[in-house]
């Protein structure tokens, strides 16, 4: 018989349903001067793990912390121009959620298209 060590063990990327309301109006997710360093910031709302990241347009954005092709944390990747670049394989995700760079890949695959 064996035992499951930490590293066998599974990691979940979507454990439950998204949620399908939010509260209306703004919500504060930090100061502005907090996300100006170049670098992604993770943080949790609405009980979702998020990363936050300035571009180099100066624009602030909020997306899903995991990449959508292997599960890759990207607050743990790195900010390149007006992309935040996935850890694992460097796919580069805009602001708006979509895929905007596979660097081994001449197309996006269907996987990383998003709406």
């Amino acid at each position: 018989m064996t035992s499951q060590t930490e590293a066998d063990e599974v990691r979940l990327i979507e454990a439950q349903a998204a949620p399908t309301r939010f509260a209306r109006g703004w919500h504060c997710l930090g100061l502005t001067k907090d996300f100006g360093d170049g670098k992604p910031h993770a943080i949790t709302a609405f009980g979702q793990k998020l990363v936050v990241f300035r571009g180099g347009d100066g624009n602030i954005n909020v997306l899903d912390e995991y990449c959508r092709h292997m599960g890759g944390d990207l607050s743990q990747g790195e900010v390149k121009g007006e992309e935040i670049a996935c850890p694992f394989h460097d796919w580069r995700w805009g602001g708006d959620g979509r895929c905007k760079k596979v660097p081994y890949s001449k197309r996006t695959p269907k996987l990383a298209r998003t709406q």
